[in-house]
């Protein structure tokens, strides 16, 4: 009995790293969109988000027929109860980066060169983050899980940044439209890393 629990608690593991995967492959993706302005492959990335979304529901069926059949202990139910949190924040991560290209497939960044390689810039640090998150949490890792949370601050920071080059850039020319959604483009990254500071903090609970 306890050898197909165990069976099952590596099969979850294994799940959460492979939709950890299918975000950061998204986010490289985003990355691409972004530099080479593929509007094209933007709406592929709108579509694929029900990969995401199906994976996680593959994850919480086989997190509840743990709990409901297997009768895990203490332990275990504490990795079932993180892997339940975790893809809830992964699924966000993936709502998001479905936001970010709908967004780059209806606006034109004609004018706004430097803020895009900023924004460019920061999909680079949250899929870094995103990296240093899971090798925490297959290391179980408390002190890179800590550091997730500093590396959070730059996002914030860029957050600000972005927002006063926007200020600046309309007081040139008057184009709030533009300026707004390259803003949500940064809010939305900026999501994502406090996503990725949950992920962080349920490695701790369940290390601990």
């Amino acid at each position: 009995m306890r050898s197909k629990l165990d069976a099952m608690l590596k099969q979850l593991n294994d799940e959460h790293i492979a939709m950890s995967e299918l975000c950061k492959k998204a986010l490289i993706n985003t990355i691409s969109v972004l530099t080479n302005d593929d509007k094209v492959q933007a709406m592929q990335l709108i579509d694929n988000d029900v990969v995401i979304n199906a994976k996680q529901r593959d994850i919480e069926h086989l997190a509840l027929t743990i709990i409901l059949h297997e009768q895990p202990v203490s332990s275990d139910l504490v990795q079932v109860n993180v892997a339940s949190k975790m893809v809830k924040d992964f699924e966000r991560i993936g709502d998001h980066i479905a936001d970010i290209n709908k967004i780059i497939s209806e606006i034109s960044f004609i004018g706004f060169s430097k803020e895009r390689e900023f924004i460019i810039t920061m999909l680079n640090h949250a899929s870094k983050m995103l990296d240093n998150a899971m090798q925490a949490y297959t290391e179980q890792n408390v002190t890179m899980a800590n550091n997730i949370y500093q590396q959070d601050d730059v996002l914030d920071k860029n957050l600000v940044d972005v927002k006063l080059m926007l200020i600046d850039h309309i007081k040139v020319k008057d184009d709030n439209d533009c300026a707004f959604d390259l803003y949500m483009l940064a809010k939305y990254i900026e999501r994502i890393g406090d996503h990725i500071c949950n992920i962080a903090s349920y490695i701790k609970e369940q290390v601990s």
